[in-house]
This record gives structure tokens, C-alpha cells and sequence, in this order.
């Protein structure tokens, strides 16, 4: 007579079963996670040409319209060529395969290949990335030791550019219950480059000076999250994340050179 299988085990087929569906939904919206960050570049971009410059430019003179028009693209030009050497350039694999796991050579259980200090397997792109941060969806690629110092600049481009557009596209609104209220004269365009804009901003303002953090202090996204498994209580939380630190100009010199060691730390 076959045994039934137990909760534990019932639970355990479940979650793999999530898991796996999950891996599945990411790599499948991957590529519109792309096109999302294209289009809203591109939107941004062109409100500030066609609508923005129009309306608030108008009267200054051609010398002032021109600064204005030139640190825009090349504000969009940082973001999108470090978008796109993010994207290709990858973050380095391990494509080494170990025929010998007894040689004392650290291997992955996944797809047998080495494992160097600071190299974990992403179950979304299946290979062992090295110096790993994390697996980033709007590049559709991981983060890791070859492409972070791309990633950061298109962090602090990305920064630079919607504080811009959203300081220059400024509008006074008013929330009244659900809706917007806004000024007749502002289009609907204007009203929405310069939500987007101040959306993004602080979106990228929380992620911008959460990896200064980690690239200052030589340390990765999944090494943080190690150390706060570790931890049993908030005090050690607080210690490990800042009395036990060692901030560094150098190690953030480092990172955006694009020279960091095997765990994140700069060498």
C-alpha cells in the first residue's frame, strides 16, 4: 500500500512548485520590463523637448534654451549608454565545470560549476554569477562583478536626470479624492513627465543610496542579506549594519571603476 505523502512534504512540492512558476513568470517578463524603462526614457525625453522647453523656455534666450537642451541629452545619453553596457556586458559567469568535486574545489550543486568567493547561482538566468548583487528585471540580467560600476552610473544618471526634469517640469497640483487637479494651461503630457519624473526620483533616490551603502562599505546585496539572517535582534541588526562597517571613499572609487573584489569588497 503506497503512503500518503506527509504535510511537510505536501508543503515543501508546493512551494518548488511556486518557485519554479515564479522563475518562469520573471524570464517571461523580462523583455516588457525592458521596453517599460525604453519607453519611459523616451517619454520623459520627449515631453521635455516637444512640451516642457516650450512652455517654460519660452521667452529666455537662445543661449539659455540651448544649456537646458544640451545637458539633457547628455544626461539621456549617460543613462542609456550605462543602461545598455549594463545589459550587455553582463555580469561574468563561471562556466568552469569541476570533473572532480573531492578536489576541494567549492562547486555548485545546481550546475556543477565552480564557485568562487562571492559567486551564487540566479535560478532566474540558471548560471553562476560571479561577484553577484542581485538579478536586476528592468535589464533583464543579474548584477554582479562585470557590469556593477555600469550600473551605478546609470543609477546616479538616472538620478541626476529625472531630479532634473522633475525640477524643470514642475506644476502645482492638488489631489482632490481620487483626481488631480491641475492648471488648464498644463497639458496632460507636461502633467505626466513631471509625475514620472518625481515618481522615478524617489524610487531611485531609496535604490541610489542603498548601493552607495553597499559599494562604500565593499559589500553586496546578497552578503547583506546574509548578515540580517544571522542576526536574532534589532540591536544586532543596527551594529552589524553600521557600528561594524568600514566606510570607505576609496572602496566607492573603487566600485564605480568598476574594480571590486569577489564579495563586493573593493580591492
Amino acid at each position: 500500500m503506497r503512503e500518503r505523502p506527509s504535510l511537510s512534504q505536501a508543503r515543501s512540492l508546493l512551494e518548488d512548485a511556486a518557485e519554479d512558476a515564479g522563475k518562469v513568470v520573471i524570464r517571461c517578463l523580462g523583455p516588457l520590463y525592458v521596453l517599460a524603462a525604453n519607453a519611459a526614457i523616451l517619454f520623459i525625453a520627449t515631453s521635455m523637448v516637444l512640451v516642457v522647453y516650450p512652455r517654460v523656455l519660452a521667452g529666455q534666450p537662445v543661449a539659455n534654451r540651448a544649456v537646458h537642451l544640451i545637458f539633457l541629452a547628455s544626461t539621456v545619453g549617460s543613462v542609456l549608454w550605462n543602461y545598455y553596457a549594463c545589459a550587455s556586458v553582463g555580469p561574468g559567469y563561471s562556466l568552469t565545470k569541476i570533473q572532480d568535486p573531492e578536489a576541494g574545489h567549492r562547486t555548485c550543486k545546481k550546475c556543477g560549476c565552480a564557485k568562487p568567493e562571492g559567486c551564487h547561482h540566479c535560478s532566474v538566468c540558471d548560471k553562476c554569477v560571479l561577484g553577484m548583487d542581485h538579478h536586476c528585471p528592468w535589464m533583464n540580467t543579474c548584477v554582479g562583478r562585470d557590469n556593477y560600476a555600469y550600473f551605478l552610473r546609470f543609477l546616479s544618471s538616472c538620478w541626476l536626470g529625472t531630479a532634473y526634469t522633475a525640477a524643470v517640469s514642475s506644476v502645482p497640483i492638488e489631489l482632490v479624492g481620487m483626481a488631480i487637479k491641475y492648471r488648464k494651461k498644463d497639458s496632460g503630457a507636461h502633467l505626466s513627465c513631471y509625475l514620472l519624473s518625481l515618481g522615478v526620483l524617489i524610487g531611485i533616490t531609496l535604490l541610489l543610496g542603498f548601493h552607495l551603502y553597499l559599494a562604500s562599505t565593499g559589500q553586496t546585496t546578497i552578503s547583506l542579506v546574509d548578515k540580517f539572517a544571522s542576526c536574532e535582534t534589532w540591536r544586532e541588526v543596527a551594529r552589524k549594519l553600521c557600528w561594524e562597517q568600514d566606510f570607505s571613499l576609496g572602496n566607492l572609487r573603487r566600485a564605480f571603476a568598476g574594480r571590486r573584489g569577489a564579495r563586493g569588497r573593493a580591492t
